[in-house]
């Protein structure tokens, strides 16, 4: 079990609340992990299948907590991301408050959160990352105006929207048969104190059932360590849009070649790659690789007159035992698509130098490392190709 010897303040008072709503941690703690904030540390030796934590149902926060004056307030096209976030925002009782007072504050999403960014620092985003921002900002306000029309005057927009990146940031997937008319990416729960365990691109292993949430180590952890949990496999431009942090190691990261690839493109080889659904979406791998769907354009770009045959048909476009003899006929192309990256890795990073009366010094560089990222990752993977060759 989880001691409370020597803990204090916030922290314990979690715990406490932790322990009368009926959650169970056994061998971990919350605990401040230095330039990370919150996090979960082992207290002992953890084995593979240790059952750290569990968070009985009725302290998930999920779609049969909002209140029914809310629900219905907004209407049966209100997003569950929305709702939960609109009880949250609403909420002016204590019976939350040892939970709340650990969550980010509207400061702390500022600092990290691109949503929040200003327009000039959102613009300079690697294209992965701005077109989820992009997302996001369609979503929000989607739910605001709902919100804004359905309380008027009750909440302002910022308040609203540290609510949204509260259920954002610390949601976990909750497919229950009353949220199936739901998008699965909207099947969402707020789980207090499972939320405090920090991402790793392999991590522990979060069930749910009717009982409720549980948390399962993966692997042994030595006593001290934090524990993790994987959102997913996930780039770090999602990491970086979604949640505002990157990984230094993330053996799931991949560079979008988008910008560097089509302006290669000639107007009729744009064409005829949008016919075969082979337009965009071309990425650069973690490990120095380009995925299957890239080398339809490089093929595009070696041929010149004319495009692959399987391109045309709008099959996979992984090329058969002909067209595999002419992949190295590509590599020329591919060298230059990844010099193209390098430099406009390396002009962005310029550019966000330049910008230091523009937003927060913590934004900018954040911005500017997951840049410089993208250069390194341009330049291994171009010395791998020309090892290769």
């Amino acid at each position: 079990m989880c001691t409370t010897t020597g803990m204090k303040g916030p922290i314990l008072d979690l715990l406490r609340w932790g322990k009368e709503k009926g959650v169970k941690l056994n061998g971990v703690k919350p605990t401040r992990i230095p330039g990370q904030g919150m996090g979960v540390v082992a207290t002992r030796r953890l084995k593979p299948g240790d059952e750290i934590l569990t968070v009985p149902i009725p302290t998930v926060r999920s779609l049969p907590t909002v209140p029914e004056h809310i629900t219905r307030q907004l209407g049966p096209g209100m997003t569950i991301h929305g709702l939960l976030a609109a009880d949250l925002a609403l909420d002016d009782t204590s019976h939350l408050a040892p939970w709340r007072a650990l969550l980010p504050t509207p400061t702390d999403f500022e600092a990290c959160t691109p949503l929040m960014w200003p327009a000039t620092l959102q613009d300079l985003l690697p294209k992965t990352a701005k077109d989820i921002v992009a997302n996001h900002h369609a979503k929000f306000h989607a739910d605001w105006t709902a919100v804004s029309q359905g309380f008027p005057g009750r909440l302002s927009r910022d308040e609203y929207m540290h609510a949204w990146l509260l259920v954002n940031t610390r949601t976990f997937s909750y497919a229950t048969p009353a949220m199936e008319k739901y998008p699965w990416d909207d099947q969402l729960a707020l789980v207090p104190i499972a939320d405090l365990i920090n991402h790793a691109d392999s991590g522990c292993i979060v069930a749910y059932s009717s009982q409720g949430f549980t948390v399962t180590a993966d692997r042994e952890y030595a006593k001290g360590e934090e524990v993790h949990i994987s959102y997913g496999d996930h780039s770090n431009d999602f990491l970086l849009a979604e949640y505002g942090f990157i990984m230094a190691r993330n053996r799931w990261d991949a560079v979008c070649l988008d910008d560097a690839l089509l302006p290669r493109l000639n107007a009729r080889q744009r064409r005829e790659l949008e016919d075969g659904r082979f337009l965009g979406g071309y990425l650069l791998t973690a490990e120095g690789g380009v995925c299957a769907r890239t080398r339809v354009p490089l093929r595009v770009l070696a041929r010149g007159a004319r495009t692959p045959r399987k391109m045309r048909s709008g099959a996979s476009g992984v090329a058969d035992s002909d067209e595999d003899k002419d992949w190295k006929g590509t590599d020329p192309w591919l060298a230059k698509v990844l010099e193209d990256l390098a430099d406009m890795a390396r002009k962005k990073m310029e550019i966000i130098e330049g910008l230091e009366q523009v937003g927060m010094a913590s934004q900018r560089e954040l911005l500017a490392r997951r840049w410089g990222q993208i250069e390194v990752a341009a330049v291994h993977a171009m010395k791998q190709l020309s090892s290769e060759s």
